[in-house]
């Protein structure tokens, strides 16, 4: 009898975060991966974080009526790879 297991779902970002990563180590060469590698997401992590509270901020203006509210799907996350 054989039992095949489920696919692994991928999850999309997945790809591209791996790709910053080996990207930056390739460029910066770091002695250290594993120390380089919790900066870089960190460093990630951050400016997303960032972003949400200035969308947050926007929101607050568009609750006043100062400019029209974004839907949910016209948001973007973006990662800057320096």
């Amino acid at each position: 009898m054989s039992l095949t297991r489920p696919r692994p779902v991928i999850p999309e970002e997945l790809p591209k975060l791996l790709h910053s990563l080996s990207y930056a180590v390739i460029k910066s060469q770091p002695k250290d991966i594993l120390s380089f590698a919790a900066e870089h997401f960190q460093q990630l992590y951050d400016e997303r974080e960032k972003g949400k509270v200035e969308i947050d901020r926007e929101d607050d203006r568009d609750e006043k009526g100062k400019e029209e509210k974004p839907s949910q799907d016209q948001r973007v996350d973006c990662f800057v790879v320096g």
